[in-house]
């Protein structure tokens, strides 16, 4: 197969080139016929569910100012211990839950 630097040329359809449209009427199009029955959207329990949820994530901050401002209370006075059982068993059912899924 052989690829020339020459473009073919194919038939275009003119209402499809630029500048062929009809330009638009300044006057307002009539409203479309109204129909007798009505647009409805009925969401499921759990799609209001995740909808709700996502305003409750959009409304929380990323950071708890006062939590954040307790801590480095307690590291600048020395009174922050950690508890390194807590840690180890937190790590370990994070391990854990890892390996179920």
């Amino acid at each position: 197969m052989k690829i020339s630097g020459d473009t073919p040329h194919l038939p275009v359809d003119p209402s499809h080139q630029a500048g062929a449209m009809a330009p638009r009427s300044k006057q307002p199009d009539q409203a479309p016929e109204q129909s007798s029955t009505q647009d409805r959207v009925d969401l499921s329990t759990n799609a209001r569910d995740v909808r709700q949820m996502a305003k409750v994530l959009a409304d929380t901050p990323d950071v708890r100012e006062a939590k954040v401002a307790e801590l480095k209370r307690a590291v600048e006075g020395g009174t922050y211990h950690v508890n390194a059982g807590q840690i180890a068993e937190k790590m370990l059912e994070d391990a854990l839950l890892d390996l179920r899924i």
